[in-house]
């Protein structure tokens, strides 16, 4: 099975057969951090429809001072062989102060493969030339504000969930199991990331209530599935292999095995 790391998905990508094709991005992508932990702890999510793009921006906050998304890009998309370019409006916020996908000085490098999609650039942030790597993830468009939602809550940084994240979106056998997870979970981890969680937990249905008590056993390392170890960093088991992957690519990116 295809698991790579963040690293070894970028040798892979720009390695493979056919990967500077006029690759078609329409759809729904999400990207966490980037690849060189240049960029604060964020979600960013983009939707692509013909030639129009628009995306929404989650930072990293505590609860209960989480906010819904806020509109960081919108405009036209220009796309052919090998680059990417958004002209139109940008409207990050002021914090942390950076237009990701429009920020000046031209085009971003690209390479697009099936589910994913690495944009490349030197770009200038707070007057300061500095490469910058993003990876995208294709998903379902309401993936983004559910894991924004179940990483505030459970207070677990974006950009130290960025290994994990894209190593569980390549390892096809287990992503539909996570994204389900994030699903059963998702009125109450928004609730919780407001801090206005329902008193009983019952209250918000059977799945919600048997998912929420299986997410406390897995923050005590209770009942984990057989041949898995829980990862701290998207606080949820995986296979032994996977995980171990995954810390790997940790230690790369954060110079650590662990998400904290």
């Amino acid at each position: 099975m295809f698991r790579p790391t963040l690293l070894a998905a970028a040798l892979a990508l720009a390695a493979a057969p056919g990967h500077a094709q006029n690759t078609p991005l329409e759809g729904h992508w999400m990207a966490l951090g980037d690849m060189l932990g240049l960029v604060p702890g964020n979600i960013e999510a983009m939707e692509i429809a013909g030639d129009q793009l628009s995306a929404q921006l989650w930072t990293q906050c505590t609860p209960p001072d989480c906010a819904d998304p806020q509109a960081s890009a919108e405009g036209q998309i220009r796309v052919d062989a090998t680059t990417l370019q958004v002209e139109g409006t940008a409207r990050y916020p002021a914090d942390p102060g950076w237009a990701y996908l429009q920020l000046s000085g031209g085009a971003w490098s690209i390479i697009a493969q099936g589910r994913r999609l690495i944009t490349m650039r030197e770009a200038t942030v707070n007057q300061q030339s500095v490469p910058l790597m993003r990876l995208w993830l294709q998903v379902a468009p309401e993936v983004p504000q559910q894991l924004a939602d179940y990483l505030a809550a459970a207070q677990r940084d974006p950009a130290q969930a960025l290994c994990a994240i894209v190593s569980l979106h390549g390892a096809e056998g287990e992503w539909p199991a996570f994204a389900a997870h994030l699903s059963a979970l998702a009125a109450p981890m928004h609730d919780l990331a407001r801090g206005t969680p329902q008193a009983d937990p019952a209250a918000y249905g059977p799945e919600a209530d048997a998912a929420l008590q299986q997410l406390a056993h897995y923050v005590r390392s209770e009942d984990l599935p057989e041949g898995t170890v829980l990862v701290p960093e998207i606080l949820y088991p995986l296979p032994e292999a996977l995980a171990a992957e995954i810390a790997d690519c940790n230690a790369r990116l954060h110079g650590s095995g662990q998400g904290g």
